[in-house]
């Protein structure tokens, strides 16, 4: 939501830097941005501990994950005393490796955050020099 209210505020400010009472729309643009910036700075203190609690669950599942790899291709059987059908470890797999993607979507989604925040703050400082 804080994504989409910074590209409305980019559009907003872009359309009507031109206008005659430009000092009153920026002081409205810097005042939003101040606000979003301090919203977006509250979400990544409270998904600090969570975020970290999930990589660590990540870390273990890819853990286990490699276990499993090794474990079919040195004995070359799927099954084993924690499963009883082929079905339920293609499932516990498809499972496993989707915490993978969770990591791997972790990156990418900071960067891009962090990367609009950095964004609109060089505008503004730019505007204000």
């Amino acid at each position: 939501m804080i994504q989409l209210r910074m590209k409305q505020l980019k559009v907003f400010f872009l359309q009507n830097q031109r206008e005659p009472d430009f000092e009153q729309l920026f002081n409205f643009f810097t005042e939003r941005f101040y606000r979003y910036a301090g919203q977006i700075e509250q979400i990544n203190q409270c998904f600090s501990v969570p975020l970290l609690g999930m990589m660590l669950q990540v870390m273990l599942e890819l853990a286990y994950f490699t276990y499993e790899f090794f474990r079919v291709l040195n004995t070359r059987q799927v099954l084993d005393v924690n499963y009883d059908r082929v079905s339920d470890w293609i499932i516990t797999q498809f499972w496993q490796s989707t915490y993978g993607n969770f990591l791997l979507l972790i990156v990418p989604s900071c960067e891009l955050a962090a990367n609009e925040v950095r964004a609109y703050l060089h505008l503004l400082l730019g505007l204000t020099a």
